[in-house]
């Protein structure tokens, strides 16, 4: 199906805006290239959403956001530079959403930027980031009102001058907001130039000859012309069922008899004593020192809400209570008034609708924390009689009159408090707004009329969610245009979703559908219904980051958006191939040549697909190159240069495989490959290891850590191949007013070699050359040095590894002293960017090099995790080189204990591809494994190539926190260690009070408020930072010795982007296996990077990758004040380690898992023998590895003699 607002693979062939602040299709088309199964979402020519895949990943949510935005902010219109995180609309940096019964927590985090040019922010301009809460913390949608503000400067003169003009902008009105200076660029699909205006809102509501009227203005900040005017009175002429001491049911008081229904959090108060509130069952407690009876009143007031009566004084109880002796307060007890009861009405059903708003989102904005919302009823002014309204900051209700009853009751109450919600959520409201308060009402009783009785017929409705409204492109819908008409779209899909899921989730179809409407609000921008609510449902829906392959309730949520003519994203089908790269092969004339290669089709649709993989070239063999793929598998095709490569004259030789989907093509995609006859690599250096070259500045070989960015994007956490690179700045950006800095290779012999080229991949942020500098230069004396290849007139901001082949020939053919050189500098005063990292660099030429014997490598990446008791299968692919593979020769190596290396021999599964089977392991072990191969001329090659001193490892059982320390009570964590001497902002564990750089609350949920802190106390920016050196937070000793892998995370703060002279200090996590005698570094953060500055940032790591696993780790953590004039806060929460839980205890013959074996383990024995899935499925918490009694490693026919004997005792 189309997409009416054009859902398009991410390509570069889109028309780029008027504006010309970023190159969109440039960026869009690097976005395809680092997630190429992403999908965008137009509105107009605006990226609306992009979502489909994972997007970027990181350590924590906030990470894995702002990874995608300071590698693709471009492709939304803006420069990551614009973002500040948090949001404008709810003041926080991040929201959990969908909360997950099952596993506890919840099962996305909602990460906000908003868009500010100099500190001035741009009108509802707003970025959104979904995060999944898994490993990585993938980004799975991105929302984005984002405007594109091209060459736009702020005019820092207008922006400073006092505006007194409002009264001429907004006469009829009486009370003016505070302005807020804006950038104005439109709204919605609405792209206009930008323009510094001002923001406000205004009311006439001093005026009591008037209609109540409450506007949002953007004005221009020069003229005061009206750019933008929103009304923020939200009508909803709707009518519902009440309960409590009002209508029982659905329908309104004048159709239903009343019944006694609980107050939940009402106020009470005794005369002259205290005051209490009453808990969620009505009940209340308030402590008396005194026996004698006193006076006891109840309010129509409670924790969470106030109810003003407009004709009136509130119904207020009072009686006279004994102390100990319980009284029941009853409001509305004579049932004679409707003016008594719409107060009852509306408390009771503002707290219901409250709680299950909550119920949803525990921590939904806004919701979970006010208090004392005012809520107007039986007014007779304004709008009414036959009316309600909802305008930002309070909700109203009518008094009966002109044929209507009172308005005061829940089906209304919930329609008005979801305009507040949606308020609070940060989407606008019109057609939206008016279309999820119905959702919100309907859903509340699972009934799709609303308003029964509204006009004095109680088996009507005013509006009906059961209804066949379809999407309009212009008009909105079939049912209307006007507001509350449109909106009758929206609930017309909810409903339609919900007679959908009825059918196939009869028991939680409500709950379902519940969590996935309150949720999407917070995804919502704008006031539109259209396609980009049927992304957000199916994303909160997803449950693997892949919307290709649908969602648990795809099916039943695009039934409901369809029926109503809205657009649901086609599933991906088809195929996907990788690796990404093409197949490099060398050789001398001739031959012998890098005989093979693997790639990996997978079928990622949902139904079987046909593959065929070709190459027209007479010296490409393709041997297992067809066949049909079930959905959802993979196949491993092996790509190999065959004998009449030997017939190629010298020069580089290419070819193109094809790799075909025979169903219906979806997913067809080729690689190249390169056959160098008599070229070759002479000399490689992967950086794995140290090669020790020649550094200068900051420029170091090891792991590069994700950070900077200040300009373009920031460095990789990995290198091309392998964790390791050399870069300059392994934490993040080069530094302003640099010289130039130096990496340097030793001398290179290249005497025998002619046409050499440098070939290397490259990771680069640099300024354009105006600016910042970088190089590549080349020397064959070691004094004259030759550029061979510089940064030009466009800044350069790298988002993946890019390969780079450069010509060096003119100066090293031959030589026998060639050395190579990269620079980073010089650099000006303006923006830093990430700087060089490299790595796999090579030296290819003609002449005399050397062929590897043989190539080995792992098409399908080992499990890091495996169960007990379970053999795991690996996959060795071992190409031909220098020589040929010997067959029989292939062996794995592993032990699951520090010592001696077991073998075992690997199968033959054609076409250069061995399966290994690594035995199935005990609980606590770690086993540890590396293959070989022998080649024709005796040369054995290992994988990996370092082992044993590097080696491949897998844990044994599943993970298990074992530590979660949410500091809400002491836990042994202590302050202070040698050499702190910092005057103030002293670690200590407190509710933190907010500051501009210090965190207003922790990050535990509710009701968690304490955290470490560096000095708790709020106050101007800087009064209680850390000043005068460092102080350090001791955890207490953690016994980690029976474990076999530990990983610590933690939640951390840490700001230094404030002050005088910001990104100047450090913050440091050090880990200890003595108690703390020795320590550690494994974690520092800045002086640069996104995670400098306020906001709360999760990391974690593996403790081996530092210290043993000792009955002594420790950890300490480090702020410092070391600059002049920086201002540093910190803090830190919900502490946790995680460990293997292993469980191996059943025996082996115990099939049934009952702890004994006997005759009831003979038919599961069978199953496992003949049927191992169907043996899983009949027997979920067992392993069918307890069939292989023998222990060789399998289950198989030479199993059932030891069975027998082990089941009769022999």
């Amino acid at each position: 199906m189309r997409w009416r607002m054009f859902v398009i693979a991410i390509s570069s062939c889109l028309v780029p805006f008027a504006f010309s602040g970023v190159n969109e299709s440039a960026a869009r088309a690097a976005l395809q290239r680092a997630n190429p199964d992403a999908r965008v979402l137009l509105d107009g020519q605006r990226v609306n959403r992009v979502f489909g895949a994972p997007l970027s990943f990181g350590t924590s949510p906030q990470e894995s956001a702002a990874n995608f935005l300071q590698q693709h902010a471009p492709a939304l219109g803006v420069s990551s530079a614009e973002l500040r995180a948090g949001s404008n609309f709810t003041g926080l940096p991040t929201v959990p959403l969908m909360p997950d019964a099952g596993r506890g927590g919840n099962k996305f985090t909602l990460v906000y930027f908003a868009q500010e040019k100099d500190g001035i922010p741009v009108f509802r301009g707003e970025v959104r980031l979904l995060t999944r809460n898994e490993p990585g913390f993938p980004v799975v949608l991105v929302a984005s009102s984002a405007r594109n503000l091209g060459e736009f400067v702020v005019d820092r003169g207008v922006a400073a001058k006092p505006f007194d003009r409002l009264e001429q902008i907004a006469p009829e009105m009486t009370n003016y907001s505070d302005i807020q200076v804006v950038i104005w660029a439109g709204i919605d699909d609405a792209q206009v130039e930008p323009v510094l205006a001002i923001t406000f809102t205004a009311d006439n509501y001093d005026n009591p000859n008037a209609k109540p009227e409450r506007w949002l203005y953007v004005a221009d900040a020069v003229t005061g012309n009206v750019l933008y005017k929103e009304n923020l009175i939200r009508f909803a002429p709707i009518t519902g069922h009440v309960q409590g001491m009002a209508t029982e049911g659905a329908k309104a008081d004048i159709c239903s008899p009343e019944l006694v229904t609980v107050m939940a959090w009402a106020r009470v108060s005794v005369t002259g004593g205290g005051t209490g509130y009453a808990d969620g069952e009505g009940n209340f407690s308030i402590p008396h020192s005194g026996s004698s009876p006193v006076t006891v009143q109840s309010f129509m007031t409670g924790t969470y809400f106030s109810v003003d009566n407009w004709a009136g004084a509130e119904e207020t109880l009072s009686a006279t209570v004994t102390p100990g002796v319980p009284y029941t307060f009853t409001h509305n007890e004579e049932n004679i008034s409707d003016l008594v009861r719409s107060q009852v009405n509306c408390y009771v059903s503002a707290n219901r609708v409250r709680d299950w708003i909550l119920a949803q989102n525990p921590g939904f904005p806004g919701i979970s924390t006010e208090t004392n919302f005012p809520i107007y009823v039986n007014r007779t002014d304004g709008y009414c009689p036959c009316n309600a309204w909802s305008d930002g900051i309070s909700i109203n209700f009518c008094q009966a009159g002109g044929g209507c009853p009172n308005t005061g009751w829940q089906s209304v109450l919930d329609h008005e408090y979801g305009h507040h919600v949606i308020d609070q959520g940060g989407s606008g409201q019109g057609a939206y707004g008016e279309g999820m308060s119905d959702c919100i009402a309907v859903l509340t009783v699972d009934d799709p009329n609303l308003g029964y009785g509204f006009f004095g017929n109680c088996d009507a409705g005013l509006r009906t969610a059961d209804n066949d409204c379809q999407y309009l492109a212009s008009g909105c819908s079939t049912c209307g245009s006007e507001e509350h008409d449109c909106g009758n779209l929206l609930s017309g899909c909810i409903w339609s979703i919900r007679n959908e899921l009825i059918v196939t989730e009869p028991d939680e179809y409500l709950s379902i559908l519940s969590s996935l409407t309150v949720n999407s609000i917070l995804l919502h921008l704008g006031t539109s219904i259209n396609d980009d609510i049927v992304i957000d449902f199916l994303t909160l829906d997803d449950d693997d980051g892949y919307l290709g392959n649908g969602s648990p309730h795809y099916n039943e949520i695009c039934a409901g958006f369809t029926a109503h003519g809205l657009s649901c994203p086609e599933l991906l089908t088809g195929i996907r191939v990788t690796p990404e790269t093409g197949f490099q092969s060398e050789g001398h004339v001739g031959g012998p040549f890098i005989s093979s290669c693997v790639y990996v089709v997978h079928n990622i649709g949902t139904y079987d697909v046909g593959y065929s993989v070709t190459c027209p070239e007479n010296w490409i063999s393709i041997p297992n190159g067809s066949g049909t793929l079930p959905a959802g598998a993979s196949t491993l095709v092996t790509v190999s240069i065959n004998s009449q490569a030997a017939n190629l004259p010298m020069g580089v030789h290419h070819a193109t495989v094809s790799f075909e989907n025979t169903t219906d093509s979806t997913g067809n995609t080729t690689r190249g490959v390169e056959l160098a006859v008599g070229y070759g690599t002479a000399y490689s250096w992967n950086l794995d290891t140290d090669p020790g070259w020649s550094t200068q500045g900051q420029w170091a070989w090891g792991i590069p850590a994700g950070g900077g960015g200040g300009g373009g994007g920031p460095d990789p956490t990995s290198g091309h191949t392998g964790p390791n690179v050399y870069g300059y700045n392994l934490n993040g950006d080069y530094t302003n007013n640099m010289p130039e800095y130096h990496l340097t290779t030793p001398p290179i012999d290249c005497q025998g070699l002619t046409d050499v080229h440098l070939r290397f991949s490259r990771w680069l942020g640099v300024e354009k050359s105006i600016y910042d500098h970088a190089y590549v230069r080349v020397s064959n004396n070691g004094t004259t040095w030759t550029n061979v290849w510089q940064n030009g007139a466009a800044d350069v901001a790298d988002s993946s590894w890019t390969l780079q082949d450069i010509d060096i020939s003119s100066l090293a053919d031959n030589q026998p002293n060639v050395r190579i050189r990269w620079t980073m500098g010089t650099t000006d005063v303006g923006l830093t960017f990430c700087g060089w990292n490299i790595d796999d660099v090579a030296i290819f030429a003609a002449g005399d090099f050397t062929l590897p014997p043989l190539v080995l490598s792992l098409p399908l990446a080992p499990p890091s995790i495996v169960p007990a008791l379970t053999p795991t299968p690996l996959t060795l692919h071992i190409s031909n080189a220098g020589e040929t593979y010997v067959p029989g020769s292939a062996r794995l190596y592993y032990r699951f204990a520090p010592g001696a290396f077991s073998e075992t021999t690997l199968t033959s599964l054609g076409d250069d591809l061995y399966r290994a089977v690594l035995p199935a392991a005990p609980c606590g072990v770690q086993p540890e494994f590396y293959f070989s191969a022998t080649g024709s001329g005796g040369a054995t090659v290992i994988l990996p190539e370092n082992a044993p001193t590097e080696l491949y490892r897998v844990g044994v059982g599943t993970l298990t926190t074992i530590v979660f320390d949410d500091f809400e009570v002491a836990s042994g964590w202590t302050v202070g260690d040698t050499g702190d001497d910092a005057s103030i902002g002293i670690w200590d564990r407190a509710d933190p009070n907010p500051t501009a750089a210090q965190p207003g609350s922790d990050h535990t949920p509710e009701p968690g408020v304490m955290c470490w802190v560096t000095d708790s106390r709020g106050g101007s920016l800087g009064s209680y930072d850390v000043d005068g050196g460092k102080t350090t937070l001791k955890s207490p000793n953690y016994d980690l010795s029976g474990s076999t892998y530990a990983v610590i995370g933690y939640w951390r703060w840490y700001s230094n982007d404030q002050g005088a002279t910001p990104h100047t200090d450090v913050f440091v996590v050090d880990i200890s296996d003595d108690g703390g005698s020795t320590w550690v570094n494994a974690e520092t953060v800045g002086p640069g990077g996104p995670q400098t500055s306020p906001g709360w940032f999760y990391h974690e790591f593996n403790v081996q990758d530092f210290v043993a696993l000792t009955n002594q780790v420790r950890l300490r953590f480090i702020a410092s004040d070391e600059g002049e004039g920086s201002l540093v806060e910190a803090a830190l929460d919900d502490f946790s380690i995680v460990t293997l839980s292993c469980d191996d205890s059943w025996q082996p013959g115990d099939l049934n898992c009952d702890g004994s074996i006997n005759v009831f383990d003979i038919d599961p024995f069978v199953l496992a023998l003949t049927d191992s899935g169907g043996y899983g499925t009949a027997y979920p918490g067992c392993n069918y590895m307890l069939a292989d009694v023998n222990g060789d490693g399998s289950v198989n026919v030479f199993d059932i003699d030891p069975f027998v004997l082990v089941l009769t005792g022999g």
